[in-house]
């Protein structure tokens, strides 16, 4: 037997998920807006039955019934204990990778690492040493479905197995000094790494490196002095193009000995890209990047300028680094407050999230979502948002959004660090 059935207890009515089933009046279950746990789902693998809270989406009365629309929800419990979730990374099968300061999960002992299945369930096949990484940042999945992780202490680097196990194959000596802030993996298994660090494995590199696929420094990427040595030049984020160039950002004035503003484009050599023009860059800090499917490029942080144009902690460039007017235009008077996460979804629309409450005078408490034409998108309905920052953003296939940070609860109601919402901004998590 398989597939999942909707069984309503009082009324007995069965039907199918994310299909429409009727409840009558008499035996609507009291529901209200929010979610009702007297509805169960039986989910048959073989001979094993699961069962599991489901959520509401949606609720009519039509005469005598009550049609009710249903989707499983992503089930967190008590979520995370404490700290922050830093960072999110999603697999092809849609399960999710959480990375921050926390060590426990739904009341669960875990460090720092945490692999999800797709109903919010810890996946105890994924289990990572405690003394690998602490207060991690970042975790991508490489070709070789392996999974590069950096955190803040340690060595700061290092690549797992299927299983979460150290790939001994990777051999990154004593790594860096200093915490990673962005990865990006290159189509021929090459990491480039970017930060606070100096160092990596003894030699000076200044803030960014690029390592073999067997963790060796690669020689051939030409950084010459970097973004320059000491605790003031930092590399916060980085994008890849689709050519393998580099955009980063950071809090630094030079890039190699040559004058850059907080941003700069980098050939696949290392070598600066001066067919990236950017003026007098970002006045102040830039804390975000991604690149779009048109090569455009979307700029969060707590700016307020590019290059003498007013821009309110978020801006798109062209692909020559000048300023895209018509976004500019667009957003008002932007963001009152940072935006440290920005994720685009398949339709183009970007989701931003970070310490801001409102956008272009409209309130948006830490999370928005922007039509691609950086209008505010008034279909996101995300009530009073979330109650501290927003940290980082990913967004599946089938539009759900994820959102980790370092808040305690959503739009009313009690979300320790980690939500799923759907693509109305509706909360698809379940506590209970």
């Amino acid at each position: 037997m398989s597939g999942i059935s909707i069984f309503d207890k009082t009324a007995q009515n069965f039907g199918r998920l994310d299909e429409t089933i009727q409840v009558s009046r008499d035996n609507a279950l009291n529901i209200n807006d929010e979610v009702t746990t007297e509805l169960i789902y039986e989910d048959y693998e073989g001979d094993v039955k699961k069962k599991g809270a489901i959520n509401i989406k949606g609720l009519t009365f039509n005469n005598d019934f009550a049609e009710i629309i249903i989707s499983s929800g992503f089930t967190i419990g008590t979520g995370f204990n404490t700290s922050a979730v830093y960072g999110l990374s999603l697999q092809a099968d849609g399960k999710v990778f959480a990375g921050g300061g926390f060590t426990q999960y739904n009341d669960t002992p875990v460090n720092k690492t945490i692999r999800l299945n797709t109903d919010g369930s810890i996946d105890n096949t994924f289990e990572v040493d405690p003394l690998l990484i602490a207060n991690c940042y970042f975790i991508r999945v490489d070709s070789n479905n392996k999974f590069i992780v950096s955190g803040a202490v340690g060595v700061r680097l290092a690549r797992l197995n299927a299983d979460g196990s150290v790939d001994n194959s990777f051999n990154v000596g004593t790594g860096c000094e200093q915490q990673i802030e962005g990865i990006e993996i290159q189509s021929d298994g090459k990491i480039i790494a970017v930060g606070f660090f100096d160092l990596y494995n003894g030699n000076t590199v200044n803030k960014i490196v690029r390592v073999n696929t067997d963790g060796s420094i690669d020689n051939t990427f030409n950084t010459g002095t970097g973004f320059g040595a000491g605790p003031t030049q930092n590399c916060y984020d980085m994008a890849k193009q689709t050519d393998g160039k580099l955009i980063i950002i950071g809090n630094y004035s030079f890039y190699n000995g040559s004058a850059r503003n907080r941003i700069v484009r980098l050939n696949t050599d290392g070598t600066l890209d001066n067919t990236f023009s950017i003026g007098t860059g970002f006045a102040s800090n830039p804390e975000v990047i991604v690149i779009q499917s048109d090569g455009k490029v979307i700029v969060g942080g707590a700016f307020t300028q590019y290059n003498g144009t007013t821009s309110s902690k978020i801006i798109r460039l062209n692909t020559d680094g000048s300023v895209d007017s018509s976004f500019t235009t667009n957003i008002g008077t932007g963001f009152n407050s940072s935006v440290w996460a920005v994720s685009l979804q398949s339709d183009g629309k970007i989701v931003c999230g970070g310490l801001f409450t409102s956008f272009n005078g409209t309130s948006c408490i830490r999370i928005a979502r922007l039509n691609s034409d950086g209008t505010l998108d008034n279909t996101f309905n995300t009530g009073t948002g979330f109650g501290i920052a927003v940290r980082d953003i990913a967004i599946n296939t089938s539009d759900k959004i994820f959102v980790g940070g370092e808040y305690t609860e959503y739009n009313g109601n009690t979300r320790n660090r980690i939500v799923q919402l759907n693509a109305d901004g509706s909360d698809n998590t379940i506590t209970s």
